[in-house]
């Protein structure tokens, strides 16, 4: 409780918010996980693990983004994660597309989010 009096509330605030980066990565590396064990082609495991090392590398960024804004409180950065995250939305899809190609029953987000709905 200390270090409060050191940052103001913005900054503690986005130094709660870089917990989410590294937390949504337990999730990739379950996807991964997953979609290594649904096809042994070569071809498709480099995809998924190029998605993963892509996704990993992201947060990196954004982790680095975060801690530059908190500790300089330089918000002209703040627009450059979503930029980053919009950019990995698109590539994600992309991935999805082209693993779908390589193995026409690849379990896509959309088949994930549409039986996780129906199991809840």
């Amino acid at each position: 409780m200390w270090w409060f009096e050191e940052f103001s509330l913005i900054q503690v605030l986005l130094g709660i918010l870089l917990l989410i980066p590294p937390l949504l990565m337990v999730h990739m590396w379950r996807r991964t996980r997953m979609l290594l064990r649904f096809n042994e082609a070569m071809e498709y495991q480099r995809i998924v693990w190029s998605e993963f090392i892509f996704a990993l590398v992201v947060v990196c960024i954004l982790i680095g983004i975060a801690t530059t804004i908190i500790l300089t409180e330089s918000f002209s950065l703040s627009t450059v994660p979503l930029l980053v995250m919009f950019v990995t939305a698109l590539m994600s899809r992309h991935v999805d597309q082209r693993m779908k190609q390589i193995d026409p029953e690849h379990v896509t987000y959309a088949n994930l989010a549409r039986y996780q709905t129906k199991r809840s």
